[in-house]
């Protein structure tokens, strides 16, 4: 009988679902649940202002993709429950979660939903960048080392940065998060009843060592005394957690999720892995030297090493962060899709949109309708870019300028 896996990947605005054929990787079925909250950047649902840099979400979005996709799966593929082996999820990281001691986010208690800091902190998070240049003032009095494995500076983006951001904006929250987690494994340990903790995010995100842990209690109490014990708070039962890579088996599907989802208890889940990172093996890139780009909300460019070094400016250089044994290189630029979606929002003429609407297509599905029609060189329509040539000139030349940086950084370290 043949066997399958189901792949989830939750990104910023949506999560998706494949189910594939594991003889020969062939998707038997695929299904996209929109997120109802999608980013949270302005307000909450109550009204409370969000200052400029702030991305947010609803953790309830997550389980409903897993609701909706999953049964689709299911239903269209008409594979049977006991012929899939295994679940896999990649997730953006570092969206990070403050949660109860059972699990729950803060921000689905009644007490905590006009709190800010109570949602989920995706990626693109940017409030937090005091608190990332504050990380790196204390490193570098500390001579820290793990700054090399991050390109000598510390993101907004980071984990840490978002759960200093948290103490000092709202102390008494900070206080009350029994766990902060990458929701990547917030959803896997939901799947699997259990704690479910991924090497490649908490590496790549929180400063985490295989061989030595977590930033030492006397760096964080330097940052602020009370954050000396944040590992309790980071990791899993007594702040000791047990972490997995995504090509291991991390836990089994328990039968209250197997039941929900209608799976079969005891399916194996993998430890999860980071949306970028995750397309590495599925595009062919698992040798040392090679190299992935891709372009989506944000762009990334991964390389393979065998060679630990440090190079300025990168976003990461961890071991087995992408495929094990290698070091994973990686550099980019964190808008990319958001300055495409800015530019149809704004600078798309009315005619466009009004043929859009009554097709019942958005902007996105229109164009790709009229770039379907053209053959690969072929002019566009010199309408769509009459309001601002010289914006889409401009970004055009910048996003070379950025991509050209990026790979001569990497490509001198595959010539060395």
């Amino acid at each position: 009988m043949s066997k399958y896996t189901i792949g989830l990947d939750y990104g910023s605005l949506s999560g998706r679902g494949i189910l594939s054929d594991i003889s020969n990787g062939n998707i038997v079925a695929q299904e996209v649940f929109d997120y109802p909250h999608g980013v949270i950047s302005e307000h909450l649902s109550d009204g409370t202002a969000l200052p400029h840099g702030w991305a947010l979400q609803d953790p309830q979005d997550y389980l409903l993709v897993l609701d909706a996709v999953i049964p689709a799966l299911l239903n269209k593929s008409r594979i049977l429950p006991e012929s899939i082996i295994g679940i896999g999820i990649a997730f953006t990281a570092g969206t990070i979660i403050a949660v109860d001691e059972s699990n729950t986010p803060l921000c689905n208690l009644p007490e905590y939903t006009g709190r800010p800091h109570a949602y989920a902190k995706l990626w693109k998070h940017h409030g937090a960048q005091k608190e990332a240049e504050q990380i790196e003032t204390i490193a570098a009095e500390h001579s820290a080392t793990f700054l090399n494995r991050y390109g000598g500076k510390i993101s907004s983006e980071s984990m840490l940065s978002k759960i200093l951001q948290t103490y000092h904006e709202d102390p008494a929250l900070y206080r009350a998060a029994d766990h902060f987690v990458e929701a990547g494994d917030w959803v896997s340990s939901l799947l699997a009843g259990s704690e479910i903790r991924s090497g490649s995010m908490a590496s790549c995100k929180m400063m985490w060592d295989k061989n030595s842990g977590y930033p030492t209690p006397s760096f964080l109490a330097d940052l602020e005394p009370e954050l000396a014990d944040l590992g309790k708070k980071l990791g899993g039962t007594a702040g000791k957690p047990i972490y997995a890579y995504p090509w291991e088996k991390a836990g089994e599907l328990s039968a209250e999720m197997a039941e929900k989802l209608g799976l079969c208890p005891g399916t194996a889940i993998a430890a999860p892995q980071m949306d970028g990172y995750a397309a590495l093996p599925a595009t062919g890139v698992t040798e040392p030297g090679q190299m992935l780009m891709m372009a989506g909300t944000s762009t990334a460019m991964l390389l393979l090493s065998h060679n630990d070094m440090y190079v300025p400016g990168i976003c990461a250089g961890v071991k087995d962060s992408g495929l094990p044994g290698y070091y994973c290189y990686a550099a980019g630029q964190a808008s990319t899709g958001d300055c495409f979606q800015w530019f149809v929002d704004n600078c798309v003429p009315a005619i466009y949109s009004n043929t859009a609407d009554k097709g019942n297509l958005d902007l996105h599905q229109y164009f790709t309708r009229l770039a379907s029609r053209m053959s690969p060189g072929e002019t566009p329509p010199v309408e769509i870019f009459t309001i601002s040539k010289t914006f889409l000139l401009f970004y055009l030349l910048h996003l070379l300028y950025l991509f050209c940086n990026c790979f001569q950084v990497l490509a001198k370290m595959v010539l060395e």
